[in-house]
């Protein structure tokens, strides 16, 4: 056990079990590092030209299964290809959406 004492123990000598309070500094950390992750500047720097549905979400601020939900209906808010069996995002569109905030449609069906 890391970090356990004898005064760590209950009376039965069982360790007690301790939570993690995250601190509010670590917090606002930790979601200012994901902003930065999904920031149209590191899309553009880091994705090639088509994206995953569950990055795309993420950027947009949605989660996995709504990205995916709406892409399925061809309502996901930027333009998405059906390659196969995978579904992509046009980074392009992405970016285009996250800066300029109004959704364009695909029309596309999954």
């Amino acid at each position: 056990m890391i970090g356990c004492s004898l005064d760590d123990r209950t009376s039965k000598g069982v360790p007690k079990i301790s939570t993690a309070v995250i601190l509010p500094e670590a917090d606002e950390q930790a979601h200012e590092a994901l902003r930065n992750r999904y920031s149209p500047t590191n899309i553009r720097a880091t994705w090639s030209g088509t994206g995953s549905v569950e990055d795309a979400s993420k950027a947009l601020g949605i989660s996995r299964s709504k990205g995916y939900e709406l892409a399925r209906r061809g309502e996901f808010p930027c333009r998405t290809l059906r390659i196969g069996r995978s579904t992509r995002v046009v980074t392009a569109s992405l970016l285009r959406v996250l800066e300029s905030g109004e959704p364009e449609y695909s029309g596309a069906q999954i």
